[in-house]
């Protein structure tokens, strides 16, 4: 297993419940900025599944009651979770949350390496070396899961391709507030969404989405934007401390193979979605149940056809691209802009 994210954590938990040994090798890099703050109801399905609803309710996240969207007309509206048959949403202590699901990973017997510098593949493919603080490491495994998000390494290592279908980044702060708010707040502007929501401990987070040709350079990449924002701008106005702007990638795309006779790709290693769709950990998490189920499966005997695997997810996407173009087909008060121009379906 490559990558300690929530799907490759996920992943390793699911295995090791089932009786399978578990090695989750996680190279040491500086700390990730995440976006991944708040998630859908639906969570709540997913963490039932790997048997840690319990233990994200103790974590004390922020609840989350809806969302207030400016998307496709001036006035904001509200979509709340009231109705929905999982309970709220939440805003995510996100450091906390990824810990939470490689510790449930490590008490059910999966075996976490913490190494430096990039792992290698023998000739077979199957042996993995890789080096700790301390100590060489040497594992040979049945089945390799690539988990490493849209960097996708093993699959590159395997000579597979990522194809992006856009250019899109975040560029994000982290600031301080003291407000009791709770919702989700998203505004559509001419060159691109923006995201806020409060965070537990007192904090807060901001970002905005655009294509990376289309941000301005230097202190107005933020600035400029922000000032068009009428939603937003009212809501991380009382904010303070903010970090400096992060820009991280966030563009939609996917492996053109998605698995091999030895090895699989969950997550955003597999495929990453526009950041509009609110699912990415949902997804990563119930891609990462469903694989293992798969690995446990091939482990009792059961074929796996790959074949059928890839048509799978090909729909998948198929799907998620059809519902990333009707909700921006709603945003139609900038038709001419880069932006907006390049996800309109043609007529």
């Amino acid at each position: 297993m490559f990558g300690a994210g929530p799907a490759g954590a996920a992943a390793a938990l699911a295995l090791a419940r089932q009786g399978l040994r578990v090695a989750l090798v996680d190279q040491q890099r500086p700390a990730a900025i995440n976006v991944g703050e708040t998630v859908p109801p639906t969570i709540k399905r997913s963490l039932a599944r790997l048997g840690i609803w319990a233990t994200f309710l103790a974590a004390r996240h922020q609840r989350s009651a809806g969302m207030v969207v400016s998307w496709g007309k001036d006035e904001p509206y509200e979509n709340e979770f009231i109705y929905n048959p999982y309970g709220c949403g939440w805003h995510l202590n996100r450091e906390a949350f990824d810990q939470m699901l490689v510790s449930a990973a490590k008490e059910a017997g999966t075996t976490i390496y913490k190494i430096v510098g990039s792992p290698d593949c023998d000739r077979d493919g199957r042996t993995i070396i890789a080096h700790t603080e301390t100590e060489d490491v040497i594992l040979t495994a049945r089945w390799l899961v690539d988990a490493t998000g849209r960097r996708a390494w093993l699959a590159r290592r395997r000579g597979v391709r990522r194809r992006a279908i856009d250019r899109m980044i975040a560029l994000v702060r982290f600031g301080r507030s003291l407000s009791e708010e709770n919702r989700t707040f998203i505004e559509a502007r001419p060159t691109g969404w923006w995201y806020a929501a409060q965070l537990p401990n007192n904090r807060a987070v901001a970002a905005f989405f655009t294509d990376a040709d289309l941000i301005p350079r230097g202190e107005n990449s933020w600035n400029n934007p922000v000032k068009e924002t009428q939603l937003i701008s009212g809501i991380i106005g009382s904010c303070f401390d903010w970090s400096p702007v992060s820009v991280i990638p966030a563009s939609s795309g996917r492996l053109e193979a998605c698995a091999g006779d030895d090895w699989i790709a969950i997550g955003d290693a597999a495929q990453s979605y526009d950041p509009c769709s609110g699912q990415g950990i949902v997804k990563a998490l119930d891609t990462a149940i469903n694989s293992a189920a798969l690995i446990s499966a091939q482990t009792r005997g059961e074929a796996l056809n790959v074949e059928l695997l890839q048509e799978r997810a090909d729909a998948e996407f198929q799907q998620f691209l059809l519902m990333r173009s009707a909700h921006y087909q709603r945003e139609r008060r900038w038709p001419d802009n880069s932006f907006w121009a390049r996800r309109r379906i043609p007529d």
